[in-house]
This record gives structure tokens, sequence and C-alpha cells, in this order.
């Protein structure tokens, strides 16, 4: 049963790859409009679920329900899906005409934090994070994630994809990812020069920290700022969002204060930062939330009962 749908996976990616080769822009997004359809309805029904099964946050997420998704945001978010596919043919993404979908805003943050060594690239469970590490090689930079044990990046066909992209950027050597049972590898990578390792910050909630945001409070884990302070590297805020059709949108912030690496006390402004920088996207169009993110998300209710 494993082998069919690994086979049938294959043959459908296999499809979307010679239609990508083939068929120019406008044509090949009709053609993807029926999976970006399909990925429109799931990412709904996570939301839904998400709601019936947190009240805690469903005050937050039924206006989300009630505001976000008329007619018209359905068709928004049914174009935004279609970006989703660049990852199914992540060794073209250096082509021109790809490169032309992509917004880099802040670049500069990043260009001029690798020109004095490694970079410790914060974000969290929202948009195409997958995406985002496929865009970083894709320039050419040396660049990992951090990712949980057992993920979906040991399937077969995804290695096959990996592989490619890996060969077309020139980076069969170099590790695209580390589980977090890899952290002493990772702190190696680091430690090997001007690399880039993407963490989730709310991926674990050990030690975590909560950042107050109006009535609602984000649980951040700060180990890739102790990961940052061991290895001397500078720490970027960062988010990547789909914006329509086969556009995506990937922000560099200003780098967190090398100050505030040293100890707890610096940790909890640290994360804070992180999280204002990141806060107006991911609000803005919150229906990219992924699950783990929506589940760090807990009503202030202290907050809540003061200001009543």
């Amino acid at each position: 049963m494993r082998w069919i749908v690994i086979r049938t996976k294959w043959l459908a990616i296999s499809i979307v790859r010679s239609a990508e080769f083939t068929l120019p822009p406008r044509l090949l997004w009709w053609f993807l409009i029926p999976g970006a359809f399909y990925l429109t309805i799931r990412q709904w029904r996570n939301l839904r679920s998400d709601i019936q099964q947190s009240t805690e946050r469903s005050t937050c997420l039924q206006s989300v329900k009630s505001t976000a998704w008329s007619t018209r945001r359905w068709l928004s978010e049914i174009d935004a899906n279609v970006a989703h596919f660049h990852n199914w043919w992540p060794d073209r993404l250096g082509n021109p005409r790809w490169r032309l979908c992509s917004e880099i805003i802040g670049q500069e943050h990043l260009d001029r934090a690798l020109m004095s060594g490694p970079v410790v690239l914060v974000t969290v469970h929202y948009g195409d994070l997958r995406l985002l590490l496929y865009a970083l090689r894709s320039s050419k930079l040396t660049a990992a994630f951090m990712i949980r044990q057992n993920s979906t990046n040991g399937c077969p066909v995804r290695r096959w994809i990996d592989n490619l992209a890996d060969a077309a950027n020139g980076m069969s050597d170099s590790p695209s990812v580390f589980e977090t049972n890899e952290i002493g590898k990772a702190y190696d990578y680091l430690a090997g020069g001007k690399r880039i390792l993407g963490v989730a910050v709310d991926g674990s909630l050990r030690r975590a920290i909560s950042v107050r945001d109006g009535d609602w409070q984000i649980s951040l884990a700060p180990g890739a700022l102790t990961m940052a302070q061991l290895t001397s590297a500078q720490v970027i805020p960062c988010i990547i969002s789909r914006v329509g059709g086969f556009r995506y949108a990937i922000r560099y912030s200003p780098p967190v204060s090398a100050d505030l690496l040293v100890d707890s006390e610096g940790h909890e402004a640290a994360m804070n930062y992180v999280w204002y920088e990141l806060r107006s996207v991911i609000w803005n169009r919150i229906e990219q939330c992924l699950p783990t993110l929506i589940s760090r998300v807990r009503q202030d209710v202290e907050h809540v009962r003061c200001a009543r």
C-alpha cells in the first residue's frame, strides 16, 4: 500500500514538473488551479479544526472565520496557494522567470550579517518553510533548517526532489536539514563559517517564553538564541508568505542585538522583538498559519480580566 502511495506521488509530481517545463506561466497557473483549490480546502479544514479544539483561542479564530473567508478571500487564497508548487521544481527556482516571482524585503540585513559570520534565521510555522529553504539555496547561499524528528523529509519522493535541487545548486555536499536530535551537528555546521541555519522558534515548548500581543500570549522557545550566542552567529527574524499566483515574499528584519543573547532576561526581550517583527505579516493573513503556530497562541486571561 505504501508503495502505491509513493508511486502515485511520484507520478503526480512528474506530470507537474513536465507541465512546468513545457507550459508558459499563465497556462501553468490554470493547470495548477485544481491542486491549489484542494490545498485551500485542506487549509480551511485545519483552521476550522483548530477552532473546534481550542476554546481558549476560539474568539480570535472565530473572527477569522467570519471575516477573512469571504468569497473574495477564498479566491485570493486559492490563487496564493499556486506558489506551493514551487516545491515541486526547486531545482529550477534559479531560472529568471521564477526569480521574478520572489519579493525579497530586507535582503541587505542578511547580506551584512553574512559578511561577519554565520546567521540563525528565526521564524515561526507560517507560510511555506520548505519554499524558504529552497529559495535560500537557489540563491547559492549555504543554508539548512532544523526540523522535527521523523518528519516527511525522509519520504523517497521528497529525497528525490531535494537531490535534484542540490545538484542544480551545486550543494550536493552541503546538508539541508538537521533533525532535532542532531543538535551537535547543527552547532558544528554553524561554526563552519558564513552559513545560515533556519529555526522555527514556536516548534518547542521547552523553557518557552510567553510573548504578549494584546489579549494573546504566544509561546516561543529561546533555544535558537543560545545556539547563536555559542557560535557567534547573528539572529535575524525572517518570514515567508504567499502573495498570489506564483509570487511569494520573504522578509528579513534587522538582527537581534547581541547584548540580548547573553542571558534569560535578554532572551525575553529578544523574543518580544522577533514576534513584533513578524506579527504584521501573520495577522494580515492568519490563514497561512500552520497548526504548530496556532497551537502556541493562548488567550491572556489575566490581561482580559484586568481590562474588564
